[in-house]
Parts: C-alpha cells; structure tokens; sequence
C-alpha cells in the first residue's frame, strides 16, 4: 500500500524572497517617517520666526502708540530724544518684548541679536543670563522718511546645517 502525503508549505527560498519584500517596503516607511519629523521641525521654526518677527512689528507700533497717546510732539522719539521711549530712525538694532532697544548691533554676526527663552515667562528675549539658547536671531533695521518709517525685520536660524531666514517688511505712519 502506497501512502502518498501531500505536503503544503513554503520553501526556505520563498520564505526569504517573502522577507526580503516586506523589508523594502517597511525601509520606505521608516524613510518616509524620518523626513516627515525633518519637515515638521523646519516647520515649526518657520512658524516661530515669523511669529518673533510680527512681534517685532507690533511692539514698535506699540511705541508709536504710546508716544501718539502721551501727546508728544514727536511720534518716534517721545518727549525726549534718546530715552526709552525711541523708536531709532535710521538705525540697526534689537528689541526685546519689553520694548528694551539695543542700538550697539549692526549686524547678525553680533552676539546681541541672539534670542534666547525666559526660562521664568517663556518670551523670547536677548539677554543669556539664566535663559535657554534657541537657534534664532532677529535684527530690526529702520529707515526714516520723513512721514514714515520703513521697517524690516529679520529672524535667522540654522537647523541641520541650513540656514533658514524669515523677513517681513512694515511702514508706520504719523498717523495721529
């Protein structure tokens, strides 16, 4: 009596030829997840620039808004020339939330336009004692003429060996 088995199942060469499939596909997946992270990352700090950028854009408003409110008979600079109270024409500098100006800074090569993170409040300001490092820097240029002021205001960072800038462009008027 012949007892014939039937045998169902895979070969070694199907199992790996099996695995090996399954392999590329979860290697794109595994890519494809790593570049997402990447992207989310530029993303968030594109977001942050232009959010510390428009913050500086409404805190000099916000001094030409006082100077205005106070009755000074000048928008820029206040009642008095070269107080707190400037917004510099002409001029290079930082600003802090505070509305604190740094007029020594010229460029971003300048320690002084590093931001860092209030570790008490959580603002973005430019002094490191007891603060957190973030990789941005901002610089505020303005440009007096004559019935307004033209602003620019620029946030750099690096992230992966790139370097990324955010720029956005303003005018104020005398407007009271």
């Amino acid at each position: 009596m012949n007892i014939v088995f039937k045998q169902s199942g895979l070969t070694i060469l199907e199992v790996i030829f099996s695995m090996g499939i399954v392999m590329v596909g979860m290697l794109g997946v595994v890519t494809l997840l790593q570049q997402n992270i990447v992207a989310q990352n530029i993303n968030k700090n594109s977001l942050l620039s232009a959010a510390l950028a428009q913050e500086t854009v409404e805190l000099l408003r916000n001094q030409r808004d006082t100077n205005q409110r106070n009755e000074s008979d000048n928008w820029l600079t206040g009642d008095s020339a070269g107080t707190d109270s400037d917004i510099l024409q002409d001029g290079t500098y930082v600003i802090s939330y505070d509305g604190t100006i740094d007029d020594t800074v010229d460029d971003f090569s300048h320690d002084g336009t590093i931001l860092y993170l209030d570790s008490s409040d959580n603002y973005y300001i430019h002094e490191s004692a007891g603060n957190s490092l973030t990789p941005f820097r901002r610089l505020v240029t303005v440009v007096d003429n004559t019935a307004n002021i033209d602003i620019t205001v620029e946030v750099r960072w690096s992230e992966r060996g790139r370097d990324h800038d955010y720029k956005i462009d303003a005018r104020l008027y005398d407007w009271w």
